[in-house]
């Protein structure tokens, strides 16, 4: 398409194609409309960024839902270096977009185009190392078409016809809650929906539909909820630091910790433990 754009500009007489790349951007209505073929592919070509950039987005947020569905600790398995990259890309095509309707005089001087050559080498040379360093993510289930990522309210609609009644649920929920908590497999960082399959004895399939239903979460927050009650546990008995507490919580970094905190008690971790020790 870029290429039908520019093909006027290129059958123009040398002379004009000359004078429309020598002068700045705004005297050009003497020279015809077809001289701006350049100027509406680079456009076409931010359009083009522009929707990359959207289904970028769309699939990293699905492919973190599904993440979500099967581990219990995602930290270097969110691709969250992608997102980076996206941001990068965003900048990259809001500079060029800001070159290109600027005076030739300023976009063509010598300090603009060394600060963009920096800047493209830069970005492409981080986001390169990153990709390099991720490491694989396996998702060792058998049910891989089951854990794509939905609402809870649809998700709720999906399992009405799986003939499971809320007795089933309940039962069901609680012998996971049980399992887990008996166990303490909420405290191994490592934990899968695979693995709560194994030592449970219940599919894959029927925890993820019992954690969505009855408990209205999915693997990762319910674990992650666990997680949190056992370290409020921790914070009443013992003096220990918030990054030891939140290790033996079953969480990998003091950062996922103090998120999954927040998330589940409006409050940080800080905040909380303040509170406690004011009402000792």
């Amino acid at each position: 398409m870029g290429t039908l754009l520019c093909l006027p500009y290129y059958f123009l007489d040398p002379s004009i194609k000359v004078e429309r790349l020598n002068i700045a951007t705004d005297p050009v209505t003497h020279l015809g409309i077809f001289t701006f073929g350049p100027e509406f592919a680079l456009i076409l070509l931010l359009l083009v960024v522009i929707t990359y950039i959207i289904l970028m987005l769309k699939l990293l947020n699905e492919n973190l839902i599904n993440l979500k569905s099967y581990f219990s600790n995602i930290e270097n398995k969110d691709l969250s270096w992608i997102r980076w990259s996206v941001v990068l890309l965003v900048c990259s095509a809001s500079l060029s977009a800001v070159l290109l309707f600027m005076p030739s005089s300023i976009a063509d001087s010598w300090e603009i185009r060394i600060f963009n050559l920096l800047f493209e080498l830069s970005w492409l040379v981080l986001i390169g190392a990153m990709a390099v360093d991720q490491k694989p993510i396996q998702m060792t289930t058998k049910n891989k078409n089951k854990l794509k990522g939905v609402p809870s309210n649809v998700q709720k609609k999906k399992y009405a016809r799986s003939g499971v009644n809320d007795n089933d649920l309940e039962r069901l929920g609680l012998k996971i809650e049980t399992c887990i908590t008996l166990n303490k497999l909420h405290l191994d960082p490592d934990l899968t929906l695979r693995k709560l399959s194994i030592e449970t004895g219940i599919s894959e399939t029927l925890i993820s539909q019992v954690l969505n239903t009855f408990f209205c979460l999915g693997f990762y927050d319910f674990i992650n909820k666990l997680r949190i009650d056992y370290a409020i546990e921790l914070m009443k008995k013992s003096d220990d630091t918030l990054l030891i507490i939140a290790m033996d919580s079953g969480f990998n970094s003091r950062s996922t910790f103090n998120l999954a905190f927040k998330k589940h008690k409006s409050e940080t971790p800080s905040q909380f433990r303040r509170t406690l020790k004011q009402l000792r």
